[in-house]
């Protein structure tokens, strides 16, 4: 019985020790599910992890500068602090799950938007300098930016690089209507299958 018992358990452990879904996850941000103040935001959804934010969540229809801040927005809107400082949005999953790609629009500029997409490596996913001279808060986008094979974006941010005229910088750069598909990582698939498999295996032999 406690061979029968101990069989069941780390059969069990291992279909659990993967992600409770294979499906991947849709997650759509514009800042109203986020908590805190500026510099330190955070949304929690289990049971992926949280999604941290350092910047500034802006409500539309407030002027910042000369900017309306719109963005094309149907809720808050994710902007930098200061003029020509990073702002970051971080994934923070657990090892079991990957971001395969994240799509934004961006805007309300009167220059440009420097835009990165990271993983965990020293080498960027993508960058791009966008132009955000999209004009009182308009939008332009989506932009859809994909990991590739093997890799998982875990950090995206951005800055208002200004220009050559130091009155373009609006200190305004925003992204909205935040995009992500989230999927379990091909480990924890396998993992979960061996352990599925293994309880069937060993209901067919009527060990349980």
């Amino acid at each position: 019985m406690k061979k029968k018992l101990m069989i069941l358990c780390i059969a069990l452990s291992l279909a659990l020790a993967a992600p409770s879904f294979a499906a991947p996850t849709i997650i759509d941000l514009d800042g109203d599910e986020f908590t805190g103040v500026s510099g330190n935001y955070t949304y929690t959804t289990p049971p992926l992890g949280s999604i941290k934010f350092d910047g500034e969540i802006m409500t539309p229809g407030l002027w910042v500068d000369t900017e309306m801040v719109t963005a094309g927005s149907t809720g808050n809107v994710f902007d930098v602090i200061a003029a020509n400082t990073w702002v970051t949005l971080t994934f923070d999953f657990s090892d079991g799950f990957q971001v395969t790609d994240v799509s934004f629009i961006y805007g309300g500029n009167a220059d440009r938007i420097i835009i990165e997409a990271w993983d965990d490596s020293s080498i960027p996913i993508m960058l791009a300098s966008l132009d955000a001279s999209t004009g009182n808060g308009a939008s332009a986008g989506p932009v859809t930016w994909y990991a590739g094979s093997g890799n998982s974006i875990k950090t995206l941010r951005w800055k208002d690089p200004g220009g050559s005229n130091p009155e373009l910088l609006y200190n305004f750069a925003a992204l909205d209507n935040i995009s992500i598909t989230v999927i379990p990582a091909p480990g924890a698939i396998l993992l979960g299958s061996i352990g599925v498999g293994f309880v069937g295996w060993l209901r067919r032999r009527r060990t349980l």
